[in-house]
């Protein structure tokens, strides 16, 4: 869902959205002589918002440099799951769990616009600083599967604030639009990775 607006030069954008998200993960165990493998297969769902404020300032026809202050929200919901293939005293039973992230951005976009009567195409490059406002250490509870005894799982607290570097380029027509976009969250020992292909029809 997306909302937007334009009062004297400034661009207000809204998002919501929800999706159905699928996990898999595999662990490997040697001790000695005992090699096992568990693995496991899960589902949740997460629901997203961000509101953004940004300026556009054009230069020479062509070019422009676009500042954007935004507010992003994620909370996820991951099911519970037992592991398979380990056997007894090695396979995980973790429990449900929710996560939240909270952040605040100032990204630079610069970029160019290139078209005549029948299409365009446009490059751009980012740069931008993000904080997290929230960055609790996430506590899952979990046993292993053949046992009651419970344990807690405590996730690595990751850096509350990094560098933000993108690029990206988009093309279109009357009919179709194409975009493809990378951006890197880097922060201290810790580097997000983020692709993105879009393609548009209209028919």
């Amino acid at each position: 869902v997306y909302a937007g607006s334009r009062m004297s030069g400034v661009n207000f954008d809204i998002y919501g959205g929800a999706g159905f998200d699928s996990f898999e993960h595999n662990r490997r165990v040697v001790i000695g002589e005992f090699d096992a493998s568990p693995s496991a297969e899960w589902t949740g769902y997460h629901i997203t918002g961000s509101a953004r404020v940004s300026r556009d300032f054009e230069f020479g026809g062509r070019y422009y440099a676009r500042p954007a202050l935004s507010v992003d929200y994620l909370h996820l919901f991951e099911e519970g799951y037992t592991e398979t293939g380990g056997g007894i005293g090695v396979d995980l039973s973790i429990a449900d769990r929710d996560s939240t992230s909270f952040s605040g951005s100032a990204v630079l976009t610069m970029g160019a616009l290139y078209e005549n009567s029948s299409r365009w195409w446009s490059p751009v490059v980012r740069l931008g600083y993000r904080s997290e406002f929230s960055n609790d250490i996430l506590e899952t509870e979990a046993r292993f599967a053949d046992y009651d005894d419970t344990f807690i799982l405590r996730s690595q607290q990751l850096p509350g604030s990094g560098l933000l570097f993108g690029f990206g380029v988009s093309a279109g027509s009357g009919y179709s639009t194409f975009s493809l976009d990378y951006d890197a969250d880097v922060r201290d020992d810790f580097i997000r990775h983020t692709a993105r292909l879009v393609m548009r029809m209209v028919f």
